[in-house]
């Protein structure tokens, strides 16, 4: 197995100039990588309202909390000092989506080094790139896309850790793996992984006796500690939510992941069927030599931390501890082209890696100059025919109207009230379903000192009955009738009712 980070001898490993020369390239893909995608997604979905995923993100993001009723709080944070930096925009957001699935990238080219060079190594990125998680999928950020850029990095200081037993490989490791369980629970299915696969290593036992795995487990227990507490502390609110969206009938579950595994699959078509062509005769070769080196017990420990993630996410599935959906399986792919190559690196030379190559820039290329046709296509979808940004306006001028102050807080109908919090002006606090438990950044006393604003859709009355609760003297009632733009196809008018609720107190 060959380490690219570390020592390179004469005999067959490349230069250190040759190193530094190829991931400066690399470099440079990434950053047209990052730009195409980012133009992609500015243009063909630019001009919808961004995913509820990403407003909720923003949401979370803004308070900084260490946790919230659905989700671990990693990725809210990142979100949230991103729009510190940048403008509150949609294409701020897919910036964000595509630098995000490009660090992942990045983790792979580093992970990928471990085991080959050449032409292999630029590969299983490549093949990656043509696959729907770091293209299409990885434009919406939220808790599973956010895993694509620390997967691969805590994976490749997993093999650090376990090849040099240096303890600051296990730190890092273990940090990352913990900063992965903070995004999201899914990810110990990352950590049991590493593992099993370190107790599947040739060297476990020279492993367990060096102090890579108790750096890696004390740095793991530093970084989750804050959320532990504040998970217990709130009565596993995160927890709970995760097995009550994964409890379900024994026939809903197969379903589920029957439907996983048809859907990687027509996932990965695309790069598998152009790595048979690339490999041309030797592709049967190749294949030969993957699995001679899944089963051998020198490298079989790749495998289980390859592999690990995807089939312990379908047996959790079968056991309804988790949801098994190719969202979900969004991170644990990122490992594939590696497997298939490191049993013979060799047989792709730079020819059949040009092959590999411009199926990318094709792709790449095809999706930028497809973008404003898919705009065009969308202008009757879903979020386009609802008038989700006019009623931010609207909360935002009715508000100031009355109180002269910027809007400090918003509830309401979904998804609404998360859509006023990122296209108002005043980036108000977001008081979800009226519910202090699933809001705790906000309070009775500050309601009173700063006042409210509750949108309803007129037919939704949970959302009328919870607003009744909040209504007090001198509150104002407003009815009005919002459209999307005229150049989405009509949903038809919709019905608002707008509760303005004025400071009580004095700040």
């Amino acid at each position: 197995m060959l380490t690219n980070d570390d020592n390179r001898s004469a005999d067959g490993v490349q230069s250190l100039y040759h190193y530094r020369r190829d991931n400066c390239s690399f470099l440079v893909f990434l950053g047209f990588y990052i730009a195409l995608w980012t133009v992609y997604a500015c243009v063909a979905l630019g001009a919808d309202s961004i995913h509820h995923d990403m407003a909720e993100a923003w949401v979370w993001g803004q308070e900084f909390q260490l946790g919230y009723y659905k989700h671990p709080p990693f990725f809210s944070w990142i979100a949230g000092v991103w729009f510190h930096l940048l403008p509150r925009t949609n294409c701020s957001f897919f910036l964000l989506s595509a630098v995000n699935a490009a660090v992942g990238l990045a983790g792979v080219w580093f992970l990928a080094g471990r085991f080959f060079d050449g032409a292999a190594r630029r590969a299983a990125v490549l093949l990656l790139c043509l696959t729907p998680f770091y293209s299409f999928m990885a434009i919406k950020f939220n808790a599973n896309t956010a895993l694509l850029s620390s997967w691969p990095w805590a994976a490749y200081f997993f093999v650090r850790a376990v090849e040099t037993r240096r303890a600051t490989d296990g730190f890092w490791f273990g940090a990352l793996a913990g900063l992965a369980l903070l995004t999201k629970y899914y990810s110990i299915l990352l950590v049991i992984s590493c593992a099993v696969a370190a107790l599947f290593h040739p060297e476990r036992s020279r492993i367990l006796r060096s102090w890579a795995p108790y750096t890696a487990a004390a740095a793991f227990c530093l970084v989750i500690a804050p959320h532990a507490l504040w998970t217990i502390n709130n009565g596993w609110p995160t927890v709970n939510y995760a097995l009550r969206k994964a409890h379900n009938p024994m026939s809903l579950l197969l379903v589920n992941v029957f439907i996983a595994i048809i859907s990687a699959a027509l996932c990965l078509v695309l790069p598998t069927f152009m790595l048979l062509v690339a490999l041309g005769d030797s592709r049967l070769q190749v294949l030969r030599a993957a699995w001679r080196f899944l089963i051998s017990r020198q490298s079989a420990w790749v495998g289980v931390l390859g592999l690990g993630p995807i089939v312990l996410t379908l047996a959790a599935g079968l056991g309804g501890l988790t949801r098994a959906t190719i969202d979900f399986m969004i991170p644990t792919f990122y490992m594939l082209p590696i497997i298939v190559l490191a049993g013979a690196p060799a047989a792709l030379t730079a020819r059949k890696l040009r092959l590999i190559a411009a199926s990318v820039v094709t792709v790449l290329a095809g999706s930028l100059l497809a973008s404003p046709f898919l705009a065009q296509y969308r202008i009757g979808s879903f979020s386009r025919g609802e008038p989700r940004r006019e009623v931010a306006a609207e909360a935002t001028r009715l508000w100031r109207e009355e109180t002269r102050t910027p809007l400090p807080i918003v509830a309401g109908s979904w998804p609404y009230s998360e859509m006023i919090s990122f296209y108002g002006p005043d980036s108000p606090s977001e008081f979800t379903n009226l519910d202090y438990s699933l809001a705790p950044w906000i309070s009775p006393g500050r309601i009173d000192q700063e006042g409210l604003v509750i949108v309803c859709e007129d037919t939704d009355s949970a959302c009328l009955t919870a607003a009744a609760q909040f209504q007090f003297p001198g509150t104002q009632r407003i009815e009005r009738r919002i459209v999307a733009p005229s150049a989405a196809r009509p949903s038809g008018p919709k019905n608002f009712v707008f509760f303005l609720i004025p400071p009580r107190s004095p700040r």
